[in-house]
């Protein structure tokens, strides 16, 4: 399987994220290697990024509040990262 986004397209999802303060959105990932899916975190700043971007297949986004969510969707659809919602 190849990955849907490039190394840009990450980042600027990881900068997305981490502008949506006070309290950005939690995040897993799963492995496009061994199909891992890890623990979640809220850390955008250093933790998305650690180990790169090379074996993310998806990040599920996990929100608080429909006020979170919100943001997250604009975010989302401002920098056209792939995505789908789960109501």
């Amino acid at each position: 399987m190849k990955p849907v986004m490039n190394n840009t397209k990450w980042e600027e999802l990881r900068l997305a994220m981490y502008r949506i303060l006070p309290e950005p959105p939690q995040w897993r990932t799963k492995n496009i290697e061994n199909d891992y899916v890890s623990d979640w975190d809220g850390e955008w700043y250093y933790h998305f990024q650690t180990g790169g971007y090379k074996t993310i297949k998806w990040v599920e986004i996990k929100v608080n509040s429909e006020e979170q969510r919100n943001k997250v969707l604009q975010s989302l659809k401002k920098s056209k990262c792939p995505s789908e919602t789960n109501q």
